[in-house]
Order: structure tokens, then sequence, then C-alpha cells
């Protein structure tokens, strides 16, 4: 016999002797006692399963939790504001200026500007708009415009700027 086949007789010797002895052994898979595994299980599988179902009852009851999520909403939010500020956004709209057509005095060319000015409101924000005497902040630039005077005449140009607003509504009793 070689010394080969010598080492293999005694490790198969010394693995059946081991064999012998395990049911003996502390550490023993069916040994309840050495793995302080109580008595009221039958065997070590029905103790660990009853560990794992401890184990996942603690984690439920243990980990956090978020709020539930509510369902989208629809919600209104109103701003208040001053009457007069509600009636002049919905009044009024944004400042035109616009250059009328020269004039042979101060007092021409403004009623020209005046006429140009009514044609822009118009052709911007329609006829509601066009009275002059209700918008806010009405200002003339008014200049000479001609550079030599023409048979004795100087010429005038004014500039006209106004944020143009419609007539405010008169509730009646009805």
């Amino acid at each position: 016999m070689t010394l080969r086949h010598a080492a293999i007789a005694v490790l198969a010797l010394v693995l059946s002797a081991c064999q012998i002895h395990a049911a003996d052994d502390a550490w023993s898979p069916f040994n309840n006692q050495a793995r302080n595994v109580p008595t009221e299980y039958a065997t070590v599988a029905d103790w660990e399963r009853a560990q794992r179902r401890e184990a996942r009852q603690y984690r439920r009851q243990h980990t956090q939790r978020y709020a539930e999520r509510r369902k989208p909403q629809v919600r209104a939010w109103v701003i208040e504001r001053a009457q007069a500020d509600l009636d002049r956004g919905h009044r009024c709209r944004s400042r035109i200026t616009l250059v009328g057509d020269q004039a042979l005095s101060a007092d021409a060319a403004k009623v020209q500007a005046d006429k140009a000015i009514r044609q822009q409101i118009r052709f911007q924000h329609g006829e509601r708009f066009t009275d002059l005497g209700n918008g806010e902040g009405k200002t003339y630039s008014c200049v000479r415009s001609s550079i030599g005077s023409i048979a004795g005449q100087d010429f005038d140009r004014c500039e006209v700027s106004i944020i143009p607003c419609s007539a405010p509504r008169i509730e009646t009793d009805k």
C-alpha cells in the first residue's frame, strides 16, 4: 500500500468516528438544549420558522410609515383687494403714447394728438376705451416742429400719453 492510500484510509477512519459521535455533539442540529431552543417546538425548523415570523411582525410594527397620500384637490384662492383697484384692473389697459400731426398752434396740435390717440386706442382695445375723459394720467408734451417759418407761420406737434379706461359700470336698482 502506498502512502497515498494509507492517508485516505486514516482520513476515512477519522470521519467515521466523527459521525458516530455527532449525535452526542453539543452543536448537533437535533440537540435543542444546546441551541437554546424552547421545548415547545418539535424541531429546530419549527423554532426557526417561529423566529422568522416574530422578526417579520416586529419589522412591520416598527418600520416608518408615511401618511396616506390625498387625492389631488382643486382649491380656490381669493385675493382681496380694494374695490377701486379691482375696478381699475378690469377697466384700464396699459399706457399708450403717441405723437399727433403738426398744427399751426399748440391747442390745434393737442386736438390732432387726441384724434391720433383715439384712433390707436380704438384699434388696440376697442370702442369702449376711446373716451379720453375716462382715461388716467393724461399728459401732453408739445414742441415746435418746424425748423424755419413758412410764410411767418410756426408749426407745433404734441405727444400725448394716457392710460385708456372704459366707463365705470353703473348698477341700477332693478
